[in-house]
């Protein structure tokens, strides 16, 4: 080969790589799609039947991701001993097979449940296949920035099309719309058999070795520092996934805008395009991996919600006024999440490049993924459940603004604690 070579091109299979992402974002949009659909039915019951408080919907997805984040290092350790296609294909089972209890009974313990179940599904699949990309795309910080870039935009489209989904299954099918889903998760299924299965390697002495692999990691504070602010982004994020279906669906109420009226068609759409908006921002800052820093894109991306959290709340309480303000200030907040939309792949692309350290447990590694997303899910689903149920969507706004105080501050001590790293590397005091 002669010019500039390309680094490792023998360990990069495009078919096995574009088989795990197409396979991930068809079990994302199940998850979702199950998680829609569940949300408008818990919305029917609390119309219709008895009262269902929202704190119940935060407690859904902590059942959610306590079952994924706690078994999460497990799956991405096992997976690095005997082959991640196992359990790429192990979580995709999981996932499917639960929806199909839920249209037997609607009684609460059973979305529990199904929950749990559906977080156990995440746990084997997601580290088995960030593990599996991380593997393909050793040696080059721009194509793994690139490759984590690819797999965060289908994960959202995942999201996305799975939140709409729900809303036309539930519209169309009712309870029986859990049918729909697990057809969903059939497709990932016979996606996923396209991956190249590869013997596994010593990396899994014991269960528990995924945990022991963070307590190395935690020893490097600087490498791992930006693991807080990255929680409570996914707090966040998970808080608005978690919530703004049920309030955009519940009676109708005239001092907040985003509050009740909506159908379900309306609140999957709705949910598809907050979707929409962060698969074209990233997509957009995948240019940017390589020639911005990660943690400058972190920084830049947490600004920006503050600034998109004081029009959130301009929108919330726009009301009796032209449609035309209303357009205005949607088409504001879709530009800021725009921008708000390169944290998560600039902090994946850090992840697969603290791996580099790890070759052999590189599912143990990439894990965290699943432990910080499920730690933040968790984290907003618990703290939405509770503001919501004081104001609403404003209250939703309000916690979004105190947790991305927490991951600015989290960011600054990183970069100050970057430079003092770097400063005593240079033998030079820190300025």
């Amino acid at each position: 080969m002669t010019g500039r070579q390309v680094p490792e091109l023998n360990t990069f299979n495009m078919r096995s790589t574009v088989a795990g992402i197409v396979g991930n974002m068809l079990l994302r949009a199940g998850s979702a799609s199950a998680t829609g659909c569940i949300v408008l039915y818990l919305a029917f019951i609390d119309r219709e039947v008895h009262d269902v408080p929202a704190v119940f919907l935060g407690f859904l997805a902590v059942a959610f991701y306590v079952s994924e984040l706690t078994l999460a290092p497990v799956f991405g350790t096992l997976s690095d001993r005997y082959g991640r296609k196992l359990f790429m294909l192990l979580g995709t089972v999981l996932g499917g097979v639960a929806v199909l209890v839920l249209p037997l009974s609607p009684a609460m313990p059973i979305f529990v449940a199904v929950r749990i179940a559906e977080g156990l599904s995440s746990a084997s699949s997601v580290p088995a296949v960030l593990g599996h990309l991380a593997a393909n795309s050793h040696g080059s910080a721009a194509v793994r920035g690139r490759i984590m870039a690819v797999f965060e935009v289908a994960t959202i489209i995942g999201f996305g099309l799975g939140f709409v989904m729900s809303g036309f299954f539930w519209d169309r099918l009712h309870e029986h719309s859990f049918y729909a889903v697990s057809l969903v998760y059939g497709a990932a299924l016979l996606v996923f058999t396209q991956v190249l299965s590869r013997p596994g390697g010593p990396a899994a002495e014991h269960p528990h070795a995924g945990w022991e692999v963070y307590k190395r990691l935690a020893a490097h504070s600087s490498t791992i520092g930006f693991a807080p602010a990255w929680v409570t982004i996914n707090a966040v994020l998970g808080m608005w996934f978690a919530h703004l279906g049920f309030q955009l669906a519940q009676v109708d109420d005239p001092s907040q805008l985003l509050v009740g009226g909506f159908t379900g068609t309306q609140v999957g759409l709705a949910t598809g395009g907050l979707a929409l908006a962060f698969v074209i921002g990233t997509a957009c800052w995948a240019a940017a991996f390589g020639r911005i820093a990660t943690q400058t894109i972190m920084t830049i991306s947490v600004s920006a919600l503050g600034v998109c959290c004081v029009f959130l709340y301009l929108l919330n309480h726009t009301l009796d006024t032209s449609p035309g303000l209303i357009a205005g200030i949607v088409a504001v907040v879709v530009l800021l999440l725009l921008v708000v939309s390169g944290f998560t792949p600039a902090a994946l692309a850090h992840l697969a490049e603290i791996s580099e350290g790890f070759k052999e447990h590189r599912g143990g590694v990439m894990g965290l993924y699943s432990v910080l997303l499920g730690l933040g899910q968790l984290l907003g689903g618990w703290v939405g459940g509770l503001f919501a149920q004081l104001w609403a969507v404003d209250g939703l706004i309000y916690a979004t603004v105190l947790l991305g105080l927490v991951a600015q501050l989290t960011l600054r001590h990183l970069a100050h604690a970057s430079r003092r790293t770097a400063a005593r590397l240079e033998g030079s005091p820190a300025v």
